[in-house]
Formats: C-alpha cells, sequence, structure tokens
C-alpha cells in the first residue's frame, strides 16, 4: 500500500456512446477514446521529463467510462508530494481537455490517500473518496478537487520551477460554492503550443469557440420541456458559462456563475 493521488472520472452521456458505437463498424469511438487518453499520457510524460518527480509512479486504467489515474508520493516528504499534485493536476487539466476537443465531456475528482494498484486489482481509499466528490460534487461536466487535499498544499507546496508555477496558476477555479475544480481551458498558452502558425491564446480561443460550437448544437436537440432534458441542459449551460469568461480573459461576468481563480506565492 502506498500513498498517492487519486483521479477518477467517467464519461457523461456515456450509455449513448456505447448505443452509437453499436452502429459504428469502424470502431471509430472505441479509438477515439483510446487516442484522447494516449494523447494525456503524452503531455504528462513530457512534463516528467523536463523535471523528474521524486519517486513517483503513475498508475493509471480506463474501465467502461471509467478513468483511474494513480500518482504516488513519499509520506512525509513535502517534495515528493509536491511533485505528485503538480503532474496529478496537469494530467487532470491535459486530460479533460483532451476529452472535450474531442466532443467527450467527463465529470471527475482528486483525491489522495492509501493506493494499492496491481494487474488485477485496484485496493485504493484514494480512489473511493475521489469517486465520492466526482458522485456528489461535481455535478457539472467538471474534475473536482478534494477541499482537505486544496487546504494541504495552501499551507506548503514546493514548485520546481517558474514554468510550473505559471501552469499551476492557470489551473485551478473556484466557484461561489468553495469548490475547487481543475481549468478546462488555457493548455496552448501554458505551453505555448503552436498549430499552423496559431500561438498560444490565439490557440487557445479557437478550441473554445470549437467547444461553445459543439456544446450549442447539443443544446438543440434536447427538449427542455421534460426534465432530464432541462438537467443536461443545465450541466451544457454551466460548461459554456465557463467557457465564455475564458474566451474573454475573464473580464467579464459570467452568466450564471461567480468564478474566481487559486494563484500560488513564488517562494
Amino acid at each position: 500500500m502506498t500513498k498517492a493521488i487519486v483521479i477518477h472520472s467517467d464519461i457523461l452521456g456515456f450509455k449513448k456512446i456505447i448505443e452509437n458505437a453499436e452502429k459504428d463498424k469502424a470502431e471509430e469511438t472505441l479509438k477515439k477514446l483510446k487516442i484522447t487518453l494516449n494523447e494525456s499520457v503524452g503531455i504528462l510524460k513530457m512534463f516528467s521529463a523536463i523535471e523528474e518527480p521524486t519517486d513517483m509512479k503513475l498508475n493509471y486504467k480506463l474501465f467502461s467510462d471509467n478513468l483511474y489515474a494513480s500518482f504516488s508520493y513519499e509520506e512525509g516528504n513535502l517534495q515528493s508530494f509536491s511533485d505528485a499534485f503538480i503532474v496529478a493536476i496537469i494530467f487532470a487539466r491535459s486530460y479533460f481537455s483532451n476529452m472535450l476537443d474531442n466532443k467527450i465531456l467527463i465529470r471527475g475528482g482528486i483525491s489522495f490517500g492509501n493506493d494499492y494498484y496491481d494487474d488485477t486489482m485496484i485496493f485504493s481509499m484514494a480512489l473511493v473518496k475521489a469517486y465520492t466528490i466526482e458522485s456528489e460534487k461535481a455535478i457539472f461536466p467538471r474534475i473536482v478537487i478534494d477541499n482537505e487535499l486544496i487546504d494541504l498544499i495552501k499551507k506548503d507546496l514546493l514548485l520546481p520551477s517558474k514554468m510550473f508555477l505559471t501552469i499551476l496558476n492557470n489551473s485551478i477555479l473556484k466557484d461561489q460554492e468553495e469548490i475547487y475544480f481543475i481549468n478546462p481551458n488555457g493548455l496552448a498558452t501554458d505551453y505555448n503550443s503552436e498549430i499552423n502558425g496559431v500561438v498560444g491564446a490565439d490557440l487557445d480561443k479557437i478550441f473554445i469557440k470549437q467547444s461553445l460550437e459543439f456544446l450549442n448544437e447539443e443544446v438543440k436537440k434536447l427538449d427542455r420541456s421534460t426534465s432530464e432534458g432541462e438537467k443536461i441542459a443545465i450541466k451544457y449551460d454551466w460548461l459554456m458559462d465557463i467557457l465564455l469568461w475564458n474566451f474573454t480573459d475573464r473580464k467579464n461576468k459570467p452568466f450564471l456563475n461567480t468564478f474566481s481563480q487559486l494563484k500560488f506565492a513564488e517562494k
């Protein structure tokens, strides 16, 4: 049994995706899910190569619509704990972003504690806590972070470089109910990514516009006169609200919610 920070997430509307996959003889749906996860792990490995975490081990498994990802740390070692937290946040952010770019919405939780993983089984209190957060607190398409974990990293967190300070400061948002969650946007800005000559913040805005168009189309398909249709629409509304907030560089007040940013001071 080791200590680890653990992410649990599932895919919203997975039943519909499975039903569509039944008609998909080329298995494009399955391929898209696998490619998306591989892209996220690729980003994680890229950052791990820049600053090697202290004896951190990554375990992950995608089963049905659930993702389990575990980032181990040495109990009582602040550097080890900090490394695990930073890499877990980067992974969660890249995973959510990649899924959204592929028009797949997820909901998840991040917690910490005892964790055991092998080829046969997962036995993890950290996973149980992350699952509880996902099922009871996430509600909308977002990955929520355990408040107890937030309290710990507010007290003390060791950052390997200024680059990670910038990334971390753009990674965690808070709503009016004091719930902390992963920022769905801004990866291109933080990584200074470029596609076809479009760089950073401009590239992020292209991704946001694409996501907004996708969500608007999905809302049009819903019958808001039914309780089920309205329930799903509210989740889309929430995500569009935060996407628009990010698109305006967080200068415009969101329509439905109040969001703020968790920032870390340089030490």
